[in-house]
């Protein structure tokens, strides 16, 4: 599976069930304006999971918050997305109309919010070398 979400498209972001997705780990790459986020994915049957990776690139902001009004929890209970204008854009070849903000809502009470022109949702795949245990 690989999905490339961007503000034309930004109703692509239903079609993927985060309900129940684990994030716990946010790595940013300030230099190239990445943020990248490990993920564990649940299938549409709500049972079967795989493991994925969320790149957004372009990315004009991050925001999380630590602090568990809720108690621990890394699972996603919502995500929404939305357009949203920039003072300016971070390439020569965007401008401010190409932004969306995608906010992830954790069970601890948290949230994850990215601004940023593309959402690349990956699922990770494994090259079985016979000395594995996935």
């Amino acid at each position: 599976m690989r999905l490339i979400i961007s503000r034309k498209n930004l109703s692509e972001i239903d079609t993927v069930y985060f309900h129940d997705a684990e994030i716990a780990e946010v790595i940013s790459n300030y230099y190239k304006h990445t943020i990248a986020m490990p993920v564990k994915l649940y299938k549409k049957d709500g049972i079967d999971t795989f493991k994925a990776i969320i790149t957004f690139e372009n990315t004009v902001g991050l925001d999380i918050s630590f602090l568990e009004p809720w108690g621990a929890g890394i699972y996603v209970l919502e995500v929404n997305a939305e357009p949203v204008e920039i003072a300016h854009g971070i390439s020569e070849t965007l401008n401010s109309e190409d932004y969306f903000k995608v906010g992830f809502l954790l069970n601890s009470g948290d949230k994850i919010n990215v601004i940023a022109a593309r959402m690349i949702i990956e699922e990770m795949v494994y090259l079985d070398d016979g000395n594995s245990d996935r």
